[in-house]
């Protein structure tokens, strides 16, 4: 092989391999790519909170919606965590490999984020995009029709300083349910 085309054919083999590692964008762009560091910092720092048998409020309906979309929890999402919820908690830590404790931990929330990816508008997973509308409600933000859905999840990252994009990531994830989601930025 002549040094042309060895040259040549190292020069498109990394233009392949350069092309190719740009298909796939890590999901925390899907956070908006303009989020500024210390505001994705910040969120991240904000602690889970810890949710157990008793509790009411909308992370438990949240829980509850993204459980029955994994198939876990059969009835219809409450925000009430009863005896149901907390069977359901159980059998997924079991099925990801988790202590089973039945409490909504940060190993469960960083679990259910994985589980969760992405959420664009006309996401086909109806029960986890009915608890994100109910959280987005909660929060201040309800979707107000058709087509709301990214209009409510721009409105809450934009009032988070996360940079809008109408796609629920981790760092939005994050933001929606960790210790300071009901605080503005």
């Amino acid at each position: 092989m002549t040094t042309r085309r060895r040259t040549a054919a190292v020069a498109t083999a990394a233009g392949i391999a350069l092309a190719l590692s740009g298909l796939s964008a890590p999901a925390a762009l899907a956070d908006g790519p303009r989020t500024p560091p210390a505001v994705a910092q910040a969120i991240q720092a904000q602690p889970w909170v810890f949710l157990s048998e008793g509790d009411r409020e909308y992370r438990v309906l949240a829980v509850a919606a993204i459980l029955a979309e994994e198939r876990f929890y059969s009835k219809e999402p409450i925000a009430t965590f009863d005896a149901d919820l907390t069977a359901a908690v159980e059998e997924y830590q079991a099925a990801r490999g988790l202590p089973v404790t039945g409490v909504v931990d940060a190993r469960v929330w960083e679990a259910l984020s994985d589980d969760v990816g992405l959420v664009r508008a006309n996401d086909p997973r109806l029960a986890l995009v009915n608890g994100l509308e109910h959280s987005l409600t909660h929060l201040g933000y309800p979707p107000p029709h058709y087509g709301g859905f990214t209009r409510a999840v721009k409105a809450f990252q934009r009032a988070k300083g996360i940079g809008v994009d109408g796609i629920i990531g981790p760092i939005t994830f994050r933001a929606m349910y960790a210790e300071g989601a009901e605080d503005t930025a």
